[in-house]
Formats: C-alpha cells, structure tokens, sequence
C-alpha cells in the first residue's frame, strides 16, 4: 500500500456552529442555487448537539442525516440533488458529513482510497477466482468446456479498482455511506491499494471532474463548457490523478491533441504503481509491460483481464472460457455493467459464442432493435448493412473520434456520410490525431 499525505488538522470539540465555508464551496462547486444553499444551511442548522469526541459527533450527522430520510444512490454527488431527492453518494455524502462537522468546529481530514480492500472486494475476488477453476457460485452447470454466458445484470460488486473518499476524525476512519439506521461497520479502516490524504477542498474538486463527465455524456452541451468545468476542478486539485484520466480521454475523444498531451504527461508526473495507474498508462500507450504489472497487482481487474486475454484469440476454447468469466463478473458490476463493452466486444463475442447468442445476450442486458448499442453491436459482429440503417441520425455517437469512426465504417452504406466527414475536418482537420485517423499524415518536412 503507497500513502501519500498532507498535513492533518488538529481535531476540535466547539459545539457551536463556527462556519459554513465548506458547505458553500460544495454548494459552488455543485453549482447549486441560492435556494439549495439556504435550504443546505437550514438543514444543518438543525443538527442536534454534537458530542464532545470528533468520531462520536459523526455518528450524530449520519443518524440526523437518516432521520430526514437521507438514502444512498449512487448517482446523486451534487448538493442540490441531494436536497431534492434526500440521497448521496459517497462523495456527495463525505462531503455533507464533513462540512456539517466543521460547521461545529470540528476539524476531520479527509482521505480518498483507491481500491479498498473491503469485504466487497474480498467476495468480488473470491467470485472471480471461482469463476477462473471453473466453477460458478450461482450455476452449478458452467464449467470449462461449457462456459454459459450470464443472463441479466446485476450490482454485487466493483471488479475495477475505484476511488472512495472517506473522513478522518482522530486516527479513525469514518465511513459515510453507511445511512442504516444502526450501521454495523462503525470504524470502517480497510487497506487499499493507494491511500492519499488530502483536504476538504481537494475532495470537493471531484464533484466539478464528475459533473464534467456527466456533462460530457449529454446531448447540447458543448465540449468548451464540458472543458471548462473540468479545468476548474483540477485547478482546484492539480494532484487529481484519476482527473487527469478521464482530461486526457476527452481530449482524444475530442482531438484536443494538446489537452490530451498535458493530461498524459501530469498522469505520468502524479504516477503510481497501483493496477489503475498501470492499466490507464496502457490505455494511454500501448505499453503491454503496464498491462502485465495491472494484472500483476489486480488479477480480478477485469478490463485489463480482457484487454490482455481476449486482445488476441490463440485458442478459441480458452477464449471462450475468458470471455464467460469476464461477462459473469461484469453482469455481476455495479461500476462496469456487461453493456458497456458493447459494441467493442461484439464481433469477439459472436465469433466465440455465434450471431444468435450475442442477440440474445444483447436482449437479456436490456438492448433492443434500434437502440445505437444493439444495432452497433451487430453491425460490427456481422456487417448486416440492415443494422447500421437502423440507427437514427440523431443517435449517431456525439464524441468527434467515435462519430468520425462511425462514419469512416458506414461510406457508401449510410446517405450523407461523406458530407458529415467534410464537417467534421473542417472543425477538426488541423489535429494530427484526427488526420491519422483518415490516412491524411503529413510527410515530414525535408532538411533545408
């Protein structure tokens, strides 16, 4: 385990409300209305007495915070959204714990662990390392020679190694997700993988990364507002790794050749030796070596498990069987669901298991005719021209580099796709990423 740290604050015990400065950052960096942040003030003006012990005092939040029917979810990380629906998700819920505290002159710290090595890790790895003897937990009939792809989704775990931030009081770990009435895991102090400890301000910067990325999944918002909120956050934090990913993925998604350049060279600077250092280091390079040494670190890690078994088919027997591991651990993934690797995996999918099981695998997850997943998946799969047809023009993918890959495959099947790809080099012809893309590399220059 690698810590990294900062200096820690001295605890305090001032039962009187001091400030609340770090409610109102949340508020902004959520970008929240004067209404949400008069009704956020309210709500924790209404906090009972706080006991004296720091530990204590968040245990007395948590329970006011159930009393007013606060519920986990695991999308709800912005304080107006908190307020309306009265849900949170770890960094939402750490937040509003902490600022809550420190408005009663408390003073926790703050850490975020990657990978905690919590009681859902240990059943997620147990799960896959069944899976892999050939065995399954829930199917008495999967084995090796009959390898039976899963049937649904499900959320019993992560199998990617994620960020949890956490409040510190004392030398105590205190885990604010846990809003049962009368939790069980009180002092909740896993190991992880990576262990940094920062400030109220460096976790909040994660909620202006997290509303880029929700930004960027939405149609009308423009990649210079996506952009901006998202400098914003790592100008707040400089240090967020993980946010310099996610900078250096919507960059090439964009061709913003140089973002994306500045977002690989600050990830390599910020550095690690954990698997999700090493397997987006190999995302972002090619480097089979950082493939290896994520696996090496995180077996169950099943994106890099993927990546490395299903890359290239030797054996189509073995390839079979990884692929089944993979899409019963991922059917299984609150983080990573089965369809998200739809359409990539489609074609590996059909090859291994046939046209009519990638359909019916499809259908199971929740696809349907016309949807772009389901269409994509079999066009890619299959080539049936009938499939690309059926998507709709507005459902063609939004990011420039997958909608200019869309259009490269669809020339000459597809009305307007030749014009399509005229506009996008016309916004977009001057990035190198974009014109290798279409074969349009400019020869170097000769020596004068």
């Amino acid at each position: 385990m690698r810590r990294e740290s900062i200096s820690q604050p001295e605890i305090g015990n001032d039962k009187e409300r001091v400030s609340d400065a770090n409610l109102a950052l949340f508020g902004e960096f959520s970008g929240a209305d004067a209404a949400t942040s008069n009704d956020a003030q309210e709500l924790i003006g209404r906090l009972p007495e706080s006991p004296s012990d720091p530990f204590e005092a968040a245990k007395s939040v948590r329970r006011f915070l159930v009393s007013e029917g606060f519920v986990y979810s695991n999308h709800a990380f912005r304080l107006q959204d908190m307020m309306e629906k009265r849900q949170g998700n770890c960094l939402g819920l750490t937040l509003l714990i902490g600022a809550a505290l420190e408005s009663r002159g408390f003073k926790p710290d703050y850490e975020i662990l990657l990978n905690p090595h919590d009681a859902v890790y240990e059943r997620e790895r147990r799960f896959f390392e069944e899976l892999r003897e050939g065995t399954h937990p829930y199917d008495e009939d999967f084995s090796f020679a009959n390898p039976l792809l899963p049937s649904g989704q499900g959320d019993l775990f992560r199998f990617a190694p994620l960020e949890h931030p956490v409040i510190v009081v004392g030398d105590r770990r205190f885990e604010a997700t846990s809003l049962d009435p009368e939790p069980q895991d009180e002092d909740w102090s896993p190991k992880a993988e990576l262990v940094r400890r920062v400030g109220f301000r460096e976790v909040a910067s994660n909620v202006l990364v997290d509303r880029a990325k929700t930004m960027s999944t939405e149609r009308g918002v423009d990649y210079a507002s996506v952009k901006k909120t998202l400098e914003r956050g790592l100008a707040e934090w400089p240090e967020n790794r993980e946010g310099w990913a996610f900078a250096h993925a919507l960059a090439e998604g964009h061709f913003d050749d140089a973002l994306a350049e500045q977002a690989r060279r600050r990830y390599e600077e910020i550095g690690g030796d954990d698997a999700r250092f090493h397997f987006t280091r190999y995302e972002m390079t090619g480097d089979e070596s950082d493939l290896d040494a994520a696996l090496a670190r995180e077996p169950s890690y099943v994106a890099a498990f993927m990546a490395k078994r299903l890359k290239r088919v030797w054996d189509e027997r073995e390839a079979r069987f990884d692929f089944a591991v993979a899409a019963n651990c991922l059917a299984n993934s609150s983080e990573t669901p089965l369809l998200s690797i739809f359409p990539a995996y489609a074609k590996t999918c059909a090859d291994l298991f046939g046209e009519d099981a990638l359909v019916e695998l499809l259908e199971d997850l929740g696809a349907k005719e016309r949807d772009p997943v389901y269409e994509l998946s079999l066009w890619n799969a299959t080539g049936d021209e009938e499939a690309l047809k059926a998507i709709r023009r507005e459902d063609w993918p939004k990011m420039p580099r997958n909608r200019l890959e869309f259009c490269l495959g669809a020339m000459g099947i597809l009305p307007g796709i030749e014009d399509e790809i005229v506009k996008l080099e016309a916004e977009y012809g001057k990035s190198e990423s974009f014109r290798a893309m279409v074969g349009r590399v400019d020869e170097p220059k000769a020596a004068e």
